[in-house]
């Protein structure tokens, strides 16, 4: 049977190591956990308040492969790298941008690692592609339109009701 062979493609989305940036809550972590069980997923977040809530939720889903970390963008000092990086919401401020282009500059495993993050189209989309450009990243950016996704699934906060579209961005190394 043709499902029973192991195919090439799924090596593109094996990854060995995960960190989520500015995980709040853990929710992208937990998914990238569950996705990819044999990898070592690590949720991190400023705020203890926060990683308390992430590790609850980690143990509530029985994830033995995810654990938290406390990570302040603007003081990054340690020397670990990741196959793929993720966050959600995490280019809120002017400020942000040039902390996480640095963050994924040593984040991302050197030419093999990967980013993807997600943006509710603040107007910092063109400030984070230029920088990432500058120190060597690639970006490709799709547009997801509101109408496009589940309503339900979106919420109802506000800033969650005011956004038309995200942005996706998939970051990779210049060739």
């Amino acid at each position: 049977m043709i499902w029973q062979q192991l195919w090439n493609s799924g090596v593109v989305l094996r990854f060995e190591t995960v960190i989520e940036l500015g995980s709040g809550r853990g929710l992208g972590g937990l998914a990238a956990a569950s996705l990819f069980p044999g990898a070592r997923v690590t949720l991190t977040d400023a705020s203890d308040e926060s990683l308390a809530i992430a590790t609850d939720a980690i143990a509530l889903n029985g994830l033995s492969n995810c654990s938290t970390s406390v990570l302040n963008w603007y003081s990054y000092n340690e020397s670990d790298s990741y196959d793929l990086v993720i966050g959600a919401d995490v280019l809120y401020l002017g400020r942000a941008v040039r902390a996480i282009v640095s963050l994924l500059t040593r984040l991302m495993k050197r030419e093999t690692g990967r980013a993807i993050l997600v943006d509710p189209d603040r107007c910092f989309a063109q400030d984070f592609e230029d920088e990432c450009a500058e120190k060597g990243l690639a970006v490709e950016r799709v547009i997801r339109k509101r109408g496009d996704l589940n309503e339900e699934l979106l919420g109802t906060c506000d800033a969650n009701v005011q956004c038309k579209q995200f942005n996706v961005f998939f970051v990779t190394w210049m060739k």
